[in-house]
């Protein structure tokens, strides 16, 4: 046999050679444990632990199909609209390894090539705080039924302004605390509607309370880890001040009790900026029966430049779609945020890799779709009813809220007046209506 032989001979064997297959150990356990883990564990919201090999192969047809919905790992966000920290997306690499493990029957592999299963800090992740709140007695959830949204008012007793560096909520019971979201409210708004014998007690009210925070604060959700403000920026604590913590509770299947702790982190000395939060939102919502794409709509001119630094959005169950975008005045414009399946359970506010900076005279632009047909599988109406604008879960909201600071302090003063001024023209068009 000639060179030309042997060379042929050994470019068949290369090409033919069988590719090293796809095992849990060295493959997909990387994968599980530090994109599912955070919830996937013991004593966690989700149904099952990921983190050993035999609960995790039996299950590895129904986790590539999760992934490949783009249900898990749950993250809402449409991706090039917006570059936002802890982004909880798989990549299509890591989406084809699940898929290939599980065609090939899901096998072990060497369990020397475990990674080592990842430990979890008990307890507030951002060490010890310095103001600590607790509901004085467990809510009770139900076995079953629909979710519960609840609203605990702690008063912070504060003598003098301080400053807000950081929050962190830590539920009592995962399996029940979906979700949860700090708001700070300076009317006395909410405490009125506490219980009389005991502000922490709580009153339900399924979307927001009704009145104008005056701040939100970072809240829990389910794989999204704690973190703390930008150390140039704060939200400003004052006499009369009281925390709001709004949780919503999914019930697990038994019943249940969750007694939430609330940590906070603040300093004396004054940030050289002030977190501002923007609204933008409507209150003229009137959705007909079987409409499939009513849409809403809501903008703002900045008054002077602002670095927009987070993201929240809320609708309620018929809510389907939101897209928010800023135009300069060059007329260039800016994606800020998408989301084309809104699912309520998973919203959550998103917090900007790097700020985006936006000169005066900007306009920031959002537009909310809902779905009131018998095709939208959240509908909680069959057949469905008209919806109006409300705190109940058969009412609808549509709100976003936009957190940032003004670029130059002394620009302060004439954003927080303009944004109060949108959100009583979102009030007037409301009544109105």
């Amino acid at each position: 046999m000639g060179i030309l032989g042997f060379l042929s001979v050994g470019v068949f064997l290369q090409i033919s050679l069988p590719a090293e297959p796809v095992t849990f150990s060295r493959d997909i356990a990387p994968i599980l444990f530090r994109h599912c883990a955070s919830c996937h564990r013991p004593d966690q919201i989700a149904p099952f632990s990921l983190l050993r090999f035999e609960d995790a192969s039996k299950r590895s047809k129904q986790i590539v199909e999760q992934v490949k919905q783009g249900n898990m790992p749950p993250w809402k966000p449409v991706a090039g609209h917006g570059d936002f920290l802890d982004e909880r997306r798989l990549t299509p690499e890591q989406i084809r390894l699940l898929e290939t493990w599980a065609e090939s029957g899901a096998p072990e592999g060497d369990p020397q090539t475990l990674p080592l299963t990842p430990k979890f800090r008990e307890g507030f992740q951002l060490g010890v705080p310095d103001m600590v709140f607790e509901m004085s007695e467990a809510l009770t959830v139900p076995a079953e039924g629909p979710d519960i949204s609840m609203n605990f008012v702690f008063p912070l007793n504060l003598k003098k302004e301080t400053y807000l560096r950081a929050v962190e909520i830590l539920p009592g019971n995962r399996r029940v605390a979906h979700h949860a979201l700090g708001i700070l409210d300076v009317s006395g708004a909410a405490r009125k509607r506490a219980d009389a014998d005991g502000k922490d007690k709580g009153y339900a009210a399924f979307g927001t309370a009704g009145w104008l925070p005056a701040g939100f604060t970072a809240g829990y959700i389910a794989g999204a880890p704690p973190r703390f403000f930008d150390s140039d920026s704060s939200l400003v604590l004052k006499p009369g001040m009281d925390f709001v913590l709004q949780v919503r509770y999914h019930p697990s299947g038994k019943v249940e009790g969750d007694k939430t702790r609330i940590g906070l982190y603040v300093t004396e000395l004054k940030p050289p900026r002030e977190c501002i939060n923007l609204l933008l939102s409507s209150e003229t919502i009137d959705l007909p029966p079987g409409e499939k794409a009513h849409k809403q709509t809501d903008e703002f001119v900045l008054p002077a430049d602002f670095e927009i630094r987070s993201i929240r959005p809320h609708m309620h169950l018929i809510g389907n779609k939101l897209t928010a975008e800023a135009e300069l005045p060059t007329g260039v414009k800016i994606s800020l945020l998408r989301i084309d399946d809104w699912d309520f359970p998973w919203q959550e506010t998103y917090h900007f890799a790097k700020p985006v900076r936006l000169p005066k005279g900007s306009k920031i632009r959002a537009e909310f779709l809902f779905d009131n047909s018998v095709g939208n599988p959240h509908n909680p109406s069959d057949p469905p009813k008209r919806v109006a604008f409300g705190e109940t879960v058969a009412d609808e909201m549509a709100e976003l809220w936009i957190g940032g600071v003004a670029t130059q302090p002394a620009d302060e003063a004439a954003l927080t007046q303009s944004v109060f001024d949108h959100f009583l023209e979102i009030r007037r068009k409301g009544i109105k209506k």
